[in-house]
C-alpha cells in the first residue's frame, strides 16, 4: 500500500512487490489504485494540483501515508487526508 507524490490527486495504492534478491531490485506489479479522495472530508471538491513532498497550510485533495493495521480476521488502512491535515481509516473488504 502506497501512495506517489506527483499524482494529481495523489491517492492510496497497492501492488504486489517482487524482490529480485540476485540483483538486488524490486518491481511493483498488479498495480490498482483502492482508495481516490472522494468524500467531503477528503476534500474531493478542491482544486486538483499536482502533489509535493511534506504539509501544507492549504486543505487539499491528496490521500497520503497509508499505515496498515491487520488483527485475526480485518484489514485497516490509516491515511492522511487533505494534505496531511487529518486522518481517515477503512476496513478493507477481501
Amino acid at each position: 500500500f502506497y501512495s506517489i507524490v506527483g499524482d494529481n490527486p495523489e491517492h492510496i495504492k497497492v501492488g504486489e512487490l517482487i524482490i529480485n534478491e540476485k540483483n538486488n531490485n524490486c518491481n511493483i506489479l498488479n498495480i490498482k489504485s483502492i482508495i481516490k479522495p472522494e468524500l467531503d472530508y477528503e476534500h474531493n471538491n478542491t482544486q486538483l494540483i499536482k502533489s509535493k513532498y511534506g504539509g501544507t497550510k492549504e486543505f487539499l485533495r491528496q490521500l497520503r501515508d497509508p499505515y496498515i493495521i491487520k488483527d485475526e480476521k480485518d484489514i485497516y488502512i490509516l491515511y492522511t487526508v487533505c494534505g496531511e491535515k487529518g486522518i481517515a481509516i477503512v476496513k478493507i473488504i477481501l
